[in-house]
C-alpha cells in the first residue's frame, strides 16, 4: 500500500538525513511563509476567519496577532492568512501552494508537541514531498475542476504534522487515510475570486493536523486511500500515475522545486510583471504605448486574462492591470491592489490598449514553462518585444537569499516591529538551533 510506503519514509527520515541545500530550502520556505502569514493577518479573509476562534492561553500562535488558539484552529487561521496576500510559495508544475497549508499545520503541531527547529525543518520537507507527489500523481486532468492546494495539500499537512508530532508508521498511515477522505476544493471560486480560495488553504491545514492528532489517539484511517477502488486517485483523476507517489523517495526532495513570489498577485501574472519591469528599464513611456499585446499560455489567459477587473481581488488575477500598474509605477506592492489604483487614469488608458492572447507555441510549453511575451507598438510604430519562460522566483530564475529576507522584513515589520522582525529573521536563519518552536512567538 502506498500510504504505508510513505509512512515508513516519513517515520525514518529525520533532519540528519537532509542535505544542506534541502535544509536551506526548508528554512527559506519557513521564512517566506511567516512573512506572508503575518501580512495576511489583517486582511479581510483572516479577520473573518478569526471570528470562529476562541483564545487559548496554552495553544498555538495565531501569527501576526499576538494571540493563541487550539492547534487545529491555529492551523486553520494561519493557513487562511498565509494565502491572503498572494505572496505564498507555489509549485509550478502542479499549481499547488504548499507552504500556506503545510507549514501552517507543521508549525501548530510543533508548538503542541514542544518540537524544536530540526523537527520542524524535517516536517516541512516531508510535507512538501507528500503534497507535491500527490499532485503529480493525479496529473493534469485533476486540475480542470480541483484546486490541488486543497485536495493534495491536506496530505502534505497530515504528513508534516505527523512528523512534528513524532507519530509511529501505523499512526501516519491512519493520518494519511483520514486526510484523504477530507480532500476537496473546487475551482469555481475563480469566476469571482471568492474567499473560498483562502478557505481551501485553511481547511487543508486544519484537516491535515486534525487527522494527525486523531491518529495519535488511535483514530483509524484506511491504508488504501491513494490507490483503492474508491480512493483518491480514482476519484480525482482520469489518468492517475500512482507510481509517482513513492518511487525515488529520498533521492531528490521536491521542496527544491519551490517557486517564491515577489509580487502579491496570481502567479500567472508574474511573467507579465517581470517583462513590464524590463520595459521600464528600457525607457518605455506608458503614454507613448498604442498597443500592448500579451501572449501567453491558455491557463494564464483563462485565469488571469480579465481585461477590466471589478475589484482589487480580481485585479490580482488580471494581466492587463498587473502589467499596466507595473509599467506606470514600477514594482507592484500589496498597496497597489486598491480601487484608487484601478481607477487611475494612466493605468486605465494602458489597460484599454492591452490584449491578452493565447500563443499555441507558448501553450505547448506549459506547465514545464510558464512563458509570456509582451509586444509593444508605440506612437512612432516602433515595436518592442520581451519574453520570459521562467518568471522571477522559479528554480531556473531564482530569488536570492537577500530577496527572501527583504521580503520577510517588509511584510513582517508592520506587525512584529522592525527590531523584533530582525531578531526573528536571525533566529530563523539558525532554526536548527531552536530547542522549542514555541519560544519563537513568545
Amino acid at each position: 500500500m502506498i500510504a504505508r510506503q510513505l509512512a515508513e519514509f516519513i517515520s525514518q527520515t529525520g533532519y540528519d538525513h537532509l542535505a544542506e541545500n534541502i535544509v536551506t530550502a526548508a528554512k527559506n520556505c519557513i521564512v517566506d511563509w511567516l512573512g506572508a502569514t503575518a501580512a495576511g493577518a489583517r486582511h479581510p479573509q483572516a479577520v473573518k476567519a478569526a471570528t470562529l476562534i476562541d483564545d487559548h492561553e496554552r495553544g498555538a500562535a495565531l501569527i501576526g496577532t499576538g494571540k493563541k488558539a487550539a492547534p487545529v484552529m491555529a492551523a486553520f487561521y494561519n493557513g487562511v492568512s498565509a494565502h491572503s496576500v498572494e505572496l505564498d510559495d507555489v509549485h509550478r508544475k502542479t499549481m499547488l501552494h504548499p507552504g500556506a497549508v503545510i507549514i501552517a499545520a507543521a508549525w501548530a503541531a510543533a508548538e503542541k508537541n514542544g518540537a524544536g527547529g530540526k523537527e520542524l525543518i524535517a516536517a516541512v520537507v516531508l510535507g512538501y514531498e507528500v503534497a507535491i507527489r500527490a499532485a503529480e500523481a493525479v496529473g493534469p486532468s485533476h486540475f480542470k475542476y480541483w484546486d490541488p492546494t486543497g485536495t493534495c495539500g491536506i496530505f502534505g499537512a497530515a504528513a508534516a504534522a505527523s512528523k512534528a508530532l513524532s507519530l509511529e508508521p501505523e499512526q501516519i498511515v491512519n493520518a494519511l487515510g483520514n486526510a484523504g477522505t477530507q480532500a476537496g476544493g473546487l475551482w469555481e471560486f475563480n469566476r469571482t475570486q471568492a474567499m473560498s480560495k483562502q478557505l481551501h488553504t485553511g481547511k487543508a491545514a486544519m484537516g491535515g493536523l486534525m487527522a494527525a492528532l486523531l491518529a495519535g489517539e488511535g483514530f483509524t484511517g484506511v491504508d488504501s486511500i491513494f490507490e483503492g477502488q474508491q480512493g483518491f486517485l480514482k476519484a480525482f483523476s482520469r489518468q492517475p500515475r500512482p507510481e509517482l507517489l513513492a518511487e525515488g523517495l529520498g533521492e531528490q526532495y521536491k521542496i527544491g522545486e519551490t517557486t517564491f513570489k515577489l509580487y502579491p498577485s496570481g502567479r500567472h501574472t508574474h511573467g507579465g510583471i517581470d517583462l513590464a519591469l524590463r520595459l521600464r528599464e528600457r525607457g518605455i513611456k506608458p503614454r507613448e504605448v498604442e498597443l500592448l499585446r500579451i501572449k501567453t499560455y491558455r491557463m494564464a489567459r483563462e485565469l488571469a486574462g480579465k481585461p477590466d477587473p471589478d475589484d482589487p481581488a480580481q485585479a490580482k488575477f488580471s494581466l492587463p492591470f498587473c502589467v499596466a500598474t507595473t509599467l506606470v509605477y514600477g514594482h507592484p506592492t500589496v498597496q497597489c491592489f486598491c480601487r484608487e489604483r484601478m481607477e487611475e487614469e494612466a493605468v486605465r488608458r494602458l489597460m484599454a490598449h492591452t490584449t491578452v492572447e493565447v500563443d499555441p507555441e507558448l501553450d505547448l510549453l506549459y506547465p514545464n514553462y510558464w512563458p509570456t511575451v509582451i509586444e509593444i507598438i508605440d506612437r512612432s510604430s516602433h515595436i518592442v518585444i520581451e519574453r520570459t519562460d521562467y518568471p522571477k522566483g522559479d528554480p531556473e530564475n531564482p530569488v536570492t537569499a537577500a530577496e527572501i529576507q527583504n521580503k520577510f522584513l517588509g511584510l513582517a515589520a508592520p506587525w512584529f516591529g522592525g527590531e523584533r522582525s530582525e531578531l526573528l529573521l536571525s533566529r530563523l536563519a539558525n532554526l536548527e538551533r531552536e530547542e522549542n518552536i514555541r519560544a519563537l512567538m513568545d
